[in-house]
């Protein structure tokens, strides 16, 4: 990779995410502007030449009343991350500024992208705490999950709309390091599709009984025909070896009453003509009854 333009800041505190969800990797990074002043800039995955199928990364600009007016209102900025605050399945960003006091500040700017992109959302935990954890309380509440490790992979399989197979691979916890503000999870943006997700694969950096046999079987495994705006949470058991794994799959459920009225109109546009039909064949039926009634007099 190499800079077109100096922006002015080191060192380069570099974020990345899917900003718009449409299954390439954005940049998130503050950038100097014209006076010195510091703003957080975010560069989009766009398609460079048509012909050769190559990509590059420009910024997003905004003049007034687009996606990211109020991102790029705020001066004096050193960091930012992206993360998905509200569980709604899509890149929030948080920003680190200092304000005219010189004061260390932190602003979350929640997104408003609505482009009918879809996404899956994997977190990968260690498997200490399947189940419930001894401890005082017998039923915790929430259920203790365990905790995500660094180093956790995912990778999916699918088919686009163009029928074109698509495999996008992703790690947990990349850094630690430089104001990391990592996400606990990976997110993947799959753009606009009308397929399930064939196949998810997960690997785990886990030293296991099977691990220290020689065996790598405990350390990753695969699964089919998951659905887009979900979120999966999985994990193995290390208390069984690592040789007994469990999935979690939570769907994302915005719009469910839009879903639930137009499946009971469904139901009901059915039902009508159901019954116009079955009056119909009587009514039929009757007719064809009067019409032969005089053959057996």
């Amino acid at each position: 990779f190499a800079l077109s333009r100096d922006l002015g800041m080191d060192p380069l505190m570099v974020r990345t995410g899917d900003y718009d969800l449409d299954g390439y990797v954005d940049i998130l990074m503050p950038v100097r502007q014209a006076g010195g002043v510091s703003k957080l800039a975010i560069f989009r995955n766009t398609e460079a030449d048509s012909v050769s199928g190559g990509r590059k990364f420009e910024e997003v600009l905004c003049r007034r009343g687009c996606s990211v007016e109020e991102l790029t209102s705020i001066s004096n900025v050193y960091a930012g991350a992206m993360l998905d605050l509200g569980e709604r399945g899509a890149n929030d960003v948080i920003v680190l500024y200092v304000d005219s006091l010189g004061k260390k500040r932190a602003k979350a700017l929640l997104s408003n992208m609505d482009n009918g992109n879809l996404f899956l959302k994997t977190r990968g935990l260690n498997g200490v705490c399947p189940e419930w954890c001894p401890g005082p309380v017998k039923f915790p509440d929430p259920k203790p999950y365990g905790v995500n490790p660094p180093g956790v992979s995912f990778q999916y399989m699918m088919v686009d709309l163009n029928n074109n197979r698509l495999t996008m691979l992703g790690a947990q916890l990349t850094h630690s390091s430089m104001g990391a503000l990592s996400a606990p999870y990976v997110m993947f943006g799959l753009g606009i599709t009308h397929y399930y997700i064939e196949e998810l694969f997960m690997g785990v950096p886990l030293q296991t009984e099977e691990s220290r046999a020689g065996s790598h079987k405990s350390h990753c495994r695969s699964w089919m025909g998951l659905i887009p705006n979900s979120q999966i949470v999985a994990s193995p058991t290390v208390a069984e070896g690592g040789g007994e794994w469990w999935i979690a799959v939570l769907v994302h459920a915005e719009g469910v009453l839009y879903v639930l009225v137009v499946f009971a109109i469904t139901l009901v546009g059915m039902a009508i003509t159901i019954l116009i039909l079955k009056r119909r064949e009587k009514w039929l039926d009757a007719i064809e009854k009067q019409l032969t009634a005089h053959a057996f007099l």
